[in-house]
This record gives structure tokens, C-alpha cells and sequence, in this order.
């Protein structure tokens, strides 16, 4: 095959959704802008689904590692609100979440579950919901739900809010989005 055909076949194919919920981000999430990003991560989902299906497992462990690796993440869930979260090269996750006097320590992986389809899996030491105040120590979480970065308002690689010093940049709301530094 020549490298035209090759070069066109690569830009036809479908691809991962990437880039930012909105540029710039905004400063609050309320209740309209929740309910606009929730429609979001919807699309991006849909998005990513034909993408990712006739993936191997090894595809997607693959892929999972990629996206999370020295990446720092805002993330928007309800019943959360907003926080950043970085997943370190070293299987470290650090997070800077609403109402937590401190960083957020934790260990991020990619474990198999009983189908032995890979997940991206998340064990905090000491992390409490701040709505419901319940403790969450593991959370794993499908293929498509994490490549298609459904929670994700933004993303930037390297730990770029120096969240490996464990000290926050200030206590936050959970509708506040913090501004990327320059």
C-alpha cells in the first residue's frame, strides 16, 4: 500500500474524542453548565464507542495507560462536583478535591475484571465524598468511560498543578474550576 492510501486510510478512520469542554473553561460549574457538560460527555461516549469496539484487550490496556499516564485531568461528576485529579507515571494518584484540607493520596492501575476486559481502577487512602460523606476507597472504571474522557472538562499532560508536593493550591468549592496555570 502506498503511503497516500495509508495517509488517507489514518485520516478517515474514526478517532478518540480529545480537547477541552470549552475554551476558556468557565470559572463555575452551575446548574445549566453541569447539565450542558453532562450532554458532553454523552456525545463523547457515543463518540468513542464504534471507536473502541473490535479493540483487543491488549488495545485497550494499551490505550487506557496512555490517556491516564502524567496526565492532570479536571473532572466534573455529579454528587462530586469538580476536582483535579493526577495519575502519575509511577501508579500514583494525586487529587485535589472539594472541601479536603489536603492532597488526596491514592494508587491507579489497570486490572482486568471477570471478562477480563481491562479497567481502569482507583484506590484512594482518604477520600470522603463531600455530599454524601461516605468513604470511597476503589473505584474502577469501563474502557469507554475513561478513553472517552466523558468526566473530563480539560486535561493537560505532566502534573501541572504540582499536586506531588502534597500541598493544594487552596481549598475549593465543588463548583469551582480551578484556571490552568500559565
Amino acid at each position: 500500500m502506498s503511503m497516500m492510501i495509508a495517509l488517507l486510510l489514518a485520516a478517515a478512520s474514526p478517532s478518540l474524542p480529545s480537547g477541552d469542554f470549552m475554551t476558556p473553561l468557565p470559572r463555575k460549574m452551575d446548574k445549566a453548565m453541569a447539565l450542558a457538560f453532562e450532554a458532553f460527555g454523552r456525545d463523547r461516549v457515543e463518540q468513542t464507542l464504534p471507536v473502541i469496539d473490535d479493540w483487543t484487550k491488549d488495545q485497550l490496556s494499551t490505550a487506557l495507560k496512555e490517556a491516564l499516564t502524567d496526565t492532570t485531568s479536571i473532572v466534573y461528576q455529579r454528587g462530586h462536583g469538580v476536582y483535579v485529579e493526577y495519575t502519575a507515571a509511577d501508579g500514583a494518584v494525586l487529587m485535589w478535591y472539594p472541601y479536603n484540607g489536603n492532597v488526596v493520596r491514592g494508587r491507579w492501575g489497570i486490572q482486568a475484571d471477570a471478562s477480563g476486559t481491562p479497567r481502569a481502577c482507583f484506590h484512594y487512602s482518604n477520600a470522603v465524598n463531600p455530599v454524601t460523606g461516605v468513604f470511597e476507597p476503589t473505584e474502577c472504571v469501563s474502557p469507554v468511560q475513561t478513553l472517552s474522557r466523558n468526566v473530563v472538562l480539560s486535561e493537560r499532560k505532566g502534573d501541572v498543578f504540582n499536586l506531588s508536593s502534597g500541598k493544594l493550591p487552596y481549598p475549593k468549592s465543588p463548583k469551582e474550576v480551578p484556571e490552568w496555570p500559565h
